[in-house]
């Protein structure tokens, strides 16, 4: 294809045959000469996003695809005809659709699969990860729901006026605070009865 990097021509080579890792040292090797690539942060994305990745990575992946999507408008006509080909081989169902339109699908199938995994990782750190990252994601305040509610369960375990009381501290907006309360006006009262006092 002329004028368009066999380094990225290579690297969706390498993602048709598994071959991940040499697909991301590919694609790389292309942004350090054009940091604006669009189709090499998109085949960086389709990489971590594969499950059959030993790197799989799904924030690695949404990144990627974030700056494909900043940089797509510099998509040069014989990318675009690369593109169009590596879509149909990959799906013959995209033969007839743009590039674009390819982009945005793949886009809303690993946003899917981004928001399942923090939903289903029930991990706090990787609801605080998303949350510090992605401020301005659709699901922003989903995920929020997410980490209190992780917060909550931790507290209830605990199931100590502290550990109440410093996530009544912490998350005073979360849907939980009534229940937290409850919960230290009950240990409250068992420590009052224990005490027998006024």
């Amino acid at each position: 294809l002329s004028g368009y990097s066999q380094s990225s021509v290579k690297g969706y080579k390498y993602i048709e045959k598994s071959e991940f890792d040499k697909a991301i040292e590919s694609f790389t090797k292309h942004l350090k000469d054009d940091s604006t690539c669009s189709v090499c942060h998109f085949g960086i994305a389709l990489a971590y996003a594969s499950a059959d990745y030993s790197g799989h990575d799904i924030f690695k992946a949404w990144d990627s695809y974030q700056s494909a999507n900043k940089y797509f408008s510099k998509i040069s006509t014989d990318e675009n005809e690369f593109m169009k080909i590596f879509f149909t081989d990959s799906d013959p169902r995209k033969r007839n659709k743009p590039v674009r339109f390819n982009f945005d699908t793949e886009g809303k199938l690993l946003e899917d699969v981004l928001i399942k995994y923090v939903r289903e990782e029930n991990n706090v750190d990787i609801a605080e990860h998303f949350l510090s990252v992605y401020p301005t994601s659709k699901y922003y305040e989903n995920v929020v729901h997410i980490r209190n509610h992780i917060k909550f369960r931790t507290a209830e375990k605990a199931n100590t006026l502290e550990a109440y009381a410093g996530f009544i501290k912490d998350y005073p907006e979360a849907a939980q605070i009534p229940k937290a309360i409850n919960a230290c006006y009950s240990l409250a009262f068992d420590v009052a009865r224990k005490e027998n006092t006024i």
